[in-house]
């Protein structure tokens, strides 16, 4: 891609619409987060997915083509053999640490929730609404022996 971008110098734009109008022009794939191609494939039936998402870090890259691109199977055996490899990962491991914000301090890894994360408030609920029953009981009772 660094040579081709010596006489194409779009390769590497930001652009996601200019790029999407180089898809469709029948030379060019687009790498993209799956949301984004799944948008431009509601917008154009015209598009395709090159084979299955390919996940890094919670997050899924896709490929779109215009359908019936001739070199689909050649691109999805090429993306196959990254991944087996391990180079997406090294590739992806090194694209989030330049993007990363060093200062911000905040761990932006994904936790999964369990119980004990969320015991101190389900307690707190469960609480609350047992001292609504004794409430009620006593209101009912109150009211039972104020009626007699």
């Amino acid at each position: 891609m660094k040579t081709l971008s010596e006489h194409d110098t779009e390769i590497f734009l930001n652009d996601k619409d200019r790029q999407m109008e180089r898809v469709k022009e029948g030379s060019h794939a687009f790498i993209t987060y799956s949301s984004s191609a799944e948008h431009f494939m509601a917008k154009d039936c015209h598009l395709a997915l090159v084979g299955e998402p390919a996940s890094y870090e919670n997050e899924m890259l896709a490929f779109a083509t215009p359908k019936g691109y001739p070199l689909k199977s050649d691109i999805e055996n090429v993306m196959r053999q990254l991944k087996e490899s391990g180079i997406m990962d090294v590739w992806w491991k090194n694209r989030i640490a330049n993007d990363s914000d060093s200062s911000c301090g905040v761990d932006r890894s994904v936790k999964t929730i369990t119980l004990q994360d969320v015991l101190g408030g389900f307690l707190v609920v469960c609480g609350g609404i047992g001292l609504s029953c004794v409430m009620l009981m006593l209101e009912l009772c109150r009211h039972w022996v104020h009626n007699m």
